[in-house]
């Protein structure tokens, strides 16, 4: 399969990555680190799809979706592994988040072997997330049980950020996360 050069399963994306407001108005952050090759991406589930259009910025400062990288048909996909990771243990920049940053682990599994890991700042909308997935026929591995366990937390991303920093040591030792994360070998 021919994927466009900054695209790739042999690359562990670090990336931009914001989620259609279509589908999701009330997410407003983005993840902004990137290592090895960065990429932003609009992330939306359409039927049966899994598309990720190129991430534009306008002069206000607003994102929208550019033109397309790249589309996963549901029967391209394997599986969809989500978990949880931590980026840093101290982020001096952001008092108000001074744990590091709590982000989505995203692991797309192809039928043909590739693989495409991702993280995401996707706090707020998880559950939503994870639900469209589902419903529109990915298998998603949620070993966490993400789409229900933040269920009784504000869907708030700092609700989410302040809960999930209280208790990320444990589910980190419970679940085998990284805590930090510092790097991942791509092994394909």
């Amino acid at each position: 399969m021919g994927y466009p050069e900054n695209f790739s399963p042999r690359i562990y994306h670090t990336i931009v990555l914001d989620f259609d407001k279509q589908y999701y108005p009330k997410h407003f952050r983005t993840s902004t680190s990137a290592t090895n090759a960065w990429l932003g991406a609009v992330l939306s589930v359409e039927a049966n799809t899994l598309e990720f259009d190129e991430l534009k910025w306008d002069m206000m400062h607003r994102l929208s979706k550019g033109k397309p990288i790249f589309r996963f048909d549901v029967r391209e996909v394997k599986q969809i592994d989500v978990s949880l990771t931590r980026r840093g243990t101290f982020n001096w920049r952001q008092p108000d988040y001074l744990q590091g940053n709590f982000l989505l682990d995203i692991k797309l599994e192809l039928n043909n072997g590739d693989i495409f890991h991702l993280e995401a700042d996707a706090l707020d909308i998880m559950e939503a997330w994870i639900k469209s997935l589902k419903e529109q026929g990915f298998h998603v591995i949620d070993p966490m049980d993400l789409e229900h366990r933040f269920v009784p937390v504000e869907a708030t991303y700092k609700a989410r950020y302040d809960y999930i920093a209280d208790h990320y040591d444990a589910l980190a030792k419970a679940f085998s996360l990284d805590n930090p994360r510092v790097r991942i070998e791509v092994t394909q």
